[in-house]
C-alpha cells in the first residue's frame, strides 16, 4: 500500500512532521493556499531559560497570498535567526558540538 502524506509548510517543523514524511512514500508540501499569519508556517517558538520566544520569517505579502506566491521582505533573516540560537543556546551540553 502507498501512503501519501500532505502538510502545509512551516519553519522549523515539529518533530511530528518529520516522521509523518518519514513514513510516507510520497509526500506532498501543500503551498498553494493562502498564508494564515497565526499559523506557524512562516514562524515558530523556541523555549529559552522557561521562556517562550517567537522567532519569525520576515514576509511581504498582503492579505490572500498563497504561501508560494510569498517573498522574504529582507534577506539577512537566516543571519539574523543563527545569531538568536547561538546567543540562547551557547551554554547548552554539546553545543560547540551541533553548531555549524
Amino acid at each position: 500500500m502507498t501512503v501519501i502524506s500532505i502538510h502545509q509548510p512551516s519553519y522549523w517543523p515539529w518533530l511530528g512532521l518529520c516522521d509523518k514524511v518519514a513514513r510516507s512514500d510520497i509526500f506532498v508540501v501543500l503551498d498553494n493556499v493562502d498564508l494564515n499569519k497565526e499559523a506557524y508556517q512562516h514562524r515558530n517558538i523556541f523555549l529559552f531559560q522557561g521562556k517562550k520566544k517567537m522567532i519569525t520569517i520576515p514576509l511581504s505579502y498582503s492579505l490572500g497570498t498563497k504561501i508560494k506566491n510569498i517573498k522574504v521582505s529582507h534577506l539577512n533573516w537566516k543571519k539574523d535567526h543563527l545569531e538568536k540560537f547561538k546567543n540562547w543556546y551557547k551554554k547548552a551540553p554539546f553545543f560547540e558540538y551541533y553548531w555549524p
